[in-house]
Order: C-alpha cells, then structure tokens, then sequence
C-alpha cells in the first residue's frame, strides 16, 4: 500500500511539474512573437492609430477654433499690434488734459491783470489836469493825409523832423487799412475801404521807427493809460470820427478775407492835455477841447487805436 501512494504522489509531482512547464513554454513564445497569439488584437492595434492619426486632425481644429477666437482682434491692428493702439490711446488721454489745464490755468492766472495794477497804482498819482506845450500842427496837404500829417507834427515834437510827403510816399500801401493805405489821399473824405480810406496805427509806427522813433501802435489803449502819458509829458496820436463826432463802426472783409473794423469819416488827432471834464487835442492847424465822453465815444468807434513815443 506504501509503494502504490508512492507512485500516485509521483505522477501528481511529474504532472504539476509539466503544467509548470508548459505555461513558461506559453509565456515565452508570447514575449518573443506576440503576433502569434494576439493576432486579432494587434489587428485592432493596427486600425486604432489612424482614429488616433484621426483624432489629431481634429486637435488642428481646436486649434483652429482658436484662431476664430482670434480673428476678431485680427481687424482692429493685425493681431499683435491690438494692445499698442490702446498704449497709443492712454498717451492721447493724458496730453488732452495736460495742455487744456495749462493754458487755462496760465489764463486764470491772467498775467493780465499783475500789468493792469502798475497803472492803477500810477494812475492814483495822475493830476486831474494836464497839458503839453510845443506840439505844433499844421494844416493838411491833402484830403486823406491825416495820418501822415499827426505823425509828421508828432515826431517833430519828439525832435525828428520829417517831410509829410515823403512819409506819405513811404507809407505801403494795401486795400486793408491794419497793413497799408487804402486809396488815393487826393480823393474825397467819408468813405470806406475798398474805397479811398486811410491807415491804421500799426503802419504809420512801424515807419516811425524806420525815422528813428520809438513808436507803438496799440489798440483798446485805456484812457488812463492814455491820461498816464501826457502826464508824462508824451503826446498821443489817436484814431477818431471826423473832429471828434459820433460814428458807427462798419464791418470790412479784405480780399484775404480778414473782417475789420471801418468807419466813415475816419480822422486823427494828437492828444495833448485833459482835465476833468475835457481833452485837449492838436488836429492839423486846429486845437481846441473836447467833452470826456463825446472824445471817448468818437475815439471808441476804431477800437481805440493809438500810437505811443518813448522818449
């Protein structure tokens, strides 16, 4: 009975031994030649890369819908450049503000005022009555030669002795009164540019200095600058109506097309005194005063224009 179990346990042993064999005996003919068993599996492997190779051409696609998430910007600057015209922008915003503040604020500043409170100072000094002796004038050569005729007896009393003709000939000549005389002076008084007219303070003193004066020209001169310097002993060459009569003032386009201020009977005169009620003023060969208020309406109508002489 022992020997029999012992040949079953041997055969059992040998059997175990043979299994163990023949699934090592599997397990290498698989790792060497996979094809041999898995055939059909790597078949479907072989079908699978081109759903992947597939499956890739869709990622172009996302990548593609990436490029449509672009394309909107595309348009504004051409893709990059899209942030730049925003940096543009903010400069712009920030130089808007900063050249309108400052010239407001250099206006609202208004130097003008700081000049306007010398005269006002000067002009609490200012005697109620005054005049200047020597200014001497003579009567016109011509109908529309008042300006030459105040500058010429103006810069004599300054001691610069001209010859009206010759200032007359040198004077430019224009069809806008602010650059040069307009017309002949032969012809007839009252009438307006483009007509036979006359010119304005700016052309007569820049001949003046030509002589050798130191002439200004200004307009809107207040009249206590005006009192201010024939206190000073410095007369006043100054735009009027006729001999100091009412006028209205006539708007003139030029052929360049600038409007200006015209008016019929347009004169000068030279201002040598005033007092509290009056001026006193030189116009050609006549001298006589004049009430504050009509001398100030008759010279307001040109704007008050003036010619000043520095001494």
């Amino acid at each position: 009975m022992a020997s029999h179990s012992t040949t079953w346990q041997g055969i059992i042993a040998i059997t175990f031994v043979l299994g163990i064999l023949a699934v090592a005996l599997m397990g290498f003919l698989v790792l060497s030649n996979p094809g041999l068993i898995f055939s059909s599996v790597s078949a479907a492997n072989l079908t699978s890369p081109s759903p992947s190779v597939t499956r890739q051409s869709p990622s172009p696609t996302i990548t593609s819908t990436s490029t449509l998430t672009r394309t909107p910007f595309l348009p504004l600057p051409t893709e990059t450049p899209s942030p730049t015209p925003t940096n543009t922008l903010t400069p712009t915003a920030t130089r808007t503000p900063s050249p309108t503040h400052l010239p407001t604020r250099t206006a609202t500043a208004t130097s003008k005022p700081k000049p306007t409170r010398p005269p006002k100072t000067a002009t609490a000094t200012l005697p109620p009555q005054t005049s200047i002796e020597g200014v001497i004038g003579h009567p016109q050569l011509y109908t529309l030669d008042c300006e030459a005729r105040s500058a010429v007896d103006l810069a004599a009393f300054f001691g610069v002795n001209i010859n009206e003709k010759d200032f007359l000939h040198n004077l430019p000549k224009s069809n806008n009164p602010e650059t040069g005389f307009v017309g002949n002076y032969r012809d007839p008084r009252g009438q307006l540019p483009p007509d036979s007219y006359g010119v304005y303070a700016g052309p007569v003193a820049a001949l003046l200095r030509q002589y050798g004066l130191k002439a200004h020209s200004s307009q809107n001169l207040s009249f206590k600058r005006l009192q201010t310097e024939i206190a000073g002993g410095r007369p006043v060459m100054v735009w009027v109506i006729g001999n100091i009569w009412p006028g209205v003032p006539v708007e003139y386009i030029t052929p360049d097309g600038e409007t200006i201020i015209v008016a019929n009977y347009e004169h000068t005169v030279i201002v040598t005194g005033y007092d509290e009620t009056t001026v006193s003023v030189v116009d050609g060969d006549l001298v006589y005063q004049s009430p504050q208020d009509e001398f100030l309406a008759s010279w307001g109508v040109l704007r008050y224009l003036a010619i000043t002489i520095e001494k």
